[in-house]
């Protein structure tokens, strides 16, 4: 699986094998993946040619379709047509779910953090963090900043309830961070000297834009 972000978008390359066989269609799989990915995104014609790597013509025929359900929704501004995913679709969320759950625990952590305000820094820690290891032992994430906790726990449970994987959250401000590893709390010495990835990387005056 290859995550790649360029301009605040989300896109993510995996085997979509089951969901193209569950959908009939590579090319719906691929519109729905990016549309429930990136909620609330605008995308035209070409650019969605671009990112999800089909013919133009496959495109069009699918978000015809696709409108036609009431799924997506889409306006004009100049020349261009602007397509999003209805969020508020009967089917969304659940929908939204099944591909997520697809793309694996990892992708959809890091989804739900993302929709957190206030995160300016989660990593998972520990054997976890290793590529492509199955996390049968849990999942450790420490989450900086000065996000609600009461978020923070909705957005953990969500991933544990779908992915049947439990989460340790270590919750820190950033000052609180910062004091603790200059006084060399066993604690933060051990998480850095584990395997770590990022997940999200905000500066404080952005805790409410994408992940880095």
């Amino acid at each position: 699986m290859t995550f790649v972000q360029g301009n605040g978008i989300i896109v993510l390359k995996y085997d979509t094998a089951m969901l193209e066989k569950l959908f009939s269609s590579k090319t719906r799989v691929r519109l729905l993946d990016l549309f429930f990915r990136n909620p609330g995104q605008e995308y035209y014609l070409r650019e969605l040619q671009r990112l999800c790597g089909v013919e133009i013509r496959s495109i069009q025929y699918e978000l015809e379709n696709l409108e036609n359900l009431n799924l997506v929704v889409s306006r004009k501004a100049g020349n261009l047509k602007y397509f999003r995913i209805k969020e508020d679709h009967i089917f969304a969320k659940e929908l939204r779910d099944i591909f997520l759950k697809a793309a694996g625990w990892e992708v959809l952590l890091r989804t739900r953090l993302g929709a957190v305000p206030g995160i300016e820094e989660a990593f998972i820690f520990g054997q976890a963090a290793v590529k492509d290891r199955n996390p049968a032992d849990g999942i450790s994430l420490v989450v900086i900043g000065t996000a609600d906790s009461s978020l923070l726990e909705s957005a953990v449970f969500d991933v544990e309830k779908t992915t049947g994987v439990t989460v340790d959250c270590t919750i820190t401000g950033r000052e609180e961070w910062e004091d603790e590893l200059k006084a060399q709390n066993p604690f933060i010495r051990d998480v850095l000297s584990s395997p770590r990835k990022t997940l999200i990387l905000r500066t404080p005056l952005s805790s409410k834009g994408q992940s880095s």
